[in-house]
This record gives C-alpha cells, sequence and structure tokens, in this order.
C-alpha cells in the first residue's frame, strides 16, 4: 500500500485559516519569549546562491574562507539543515537599550564595545529562545518539524 500523502514533489493542501491562526500564535509565543520581530517565507533556494559561489571561488571571504566553502552546500537550500523544510520561520531581538547614565570610554587605552558583546554570548541566549519557541510549534502543530539555528549555522539568513 502506498504512503498517505500527496505525491514527491506536491505540496499538500493547506487549511489557510489554521495556518494563520498557528502563525499568529506562534508570533505572540516569540514576543513572549523576546523576539522583537517575525517573519515567515517559504524554504526555497537562496536567489543568489551563484553570486555567493562565485564570491567564494574569487577567495573573497577572508579568515572565513575555508568554513564558508566546506559549508557552501548547506546554504543552497533550508532543506539541507531539515529535510522537508516547507516554511522559515525568521526572528529578531533588539540589542539592550543604554542607560541613560552610561558613557562610552573615550580616553586612550580604553575600547568600545559593540552593544551585541556586552552580555553573555548572544548565540546561547538566542538558540535557548528559538529552542523554546520550536518546542511551542511542535506542541500547537502535531506532526510538524522543527530546527531553530542561530547566525552561526550554516544558512543564508540574509536571503
Amino acid at each position: 500500500m502506498p504512503p498517505a500523502g500527496p505525491p514527491p514533489g506536491v505540496q499538500p493542501s493547506i487549511d489557510v485559516e489554521a495556518a494563520r491562526e498557528l502563525a499568529a500564535g506562534l508570533r505572540t509565543e516569540a514576543s513572549r519569549i523576546g523576539f522583537s520581530r517575525v517573519g515567515f517565507a517559504p524554504a526555497v533556494d537562496t536567489p543568489r546562491h551563484e553570486r555567493f559561489t562565485r564570491w567564494l571561488a574569487d577567495g573573497l571571504a577572508g579568515v572565513m574562507q575555508e568554513w564558508l566553502v566546506r559549508h557552501e552546500p548547506t546554504r543552497r537550500h533550508p532543506a539541507s539543515l531539515l529535510a522537508g523544510a516547507r516554511t522559515v520561520v525568521m526572528l529578531a531581538t533588539d540589542y539592550s537599550a543604554v542607560s541613560a547614565e552610561w558613557t562610552a570610554p573615550d580616553a586612550p587605552g580604553h575600547g568600545k564595545v559593540a552593544r551585541y558583546a556586552w552580555g553573555d554570548d548572544y548565540h546561547d541566549l538566542l538558540r535557548e529562545r528559538v529552542n523554546a519557541l520550536a518546542a511551542w510549534l511542535l506542541a500547537a502543530a502535531p506532526g510538524c518539524t522543527a530546527r531553530g539555528v542561530v547566525d552561526s549555522a550554516p544558512i543564508s539568513e540574509r536571503e
């Protein structure tokens, strides 16, 4: 007996209203967890991947060259990180607010530190949040799959 579901390469039909409700719930939960923005995009080939591979072939990645070349194939499509991926959920968070009393050092021998580096490693913080959101999604939509990644994963997040 063949497996249930549509033939390979054919997307199953979806209940649009249920999808909208799930997206609204995900936005609410993401905000509760601490994300400031949420966006949704179809999981498709990155539109400028060929440009990226030419840039790598030209050796323009500096100290990141070896790592980027090694992971170049995974940057083409989100399904390389999660088989069957159909939608990408993009999340953003704002950096911490500056206290009114705080002033940046402006003396020889004292550097300025970027806001993202003021506290704990943001990768750890965001990974914890993204995994909490993925757990919420798995509970809200049984049968779906999710994988949370931060900007250190080999995916073209700017695309």
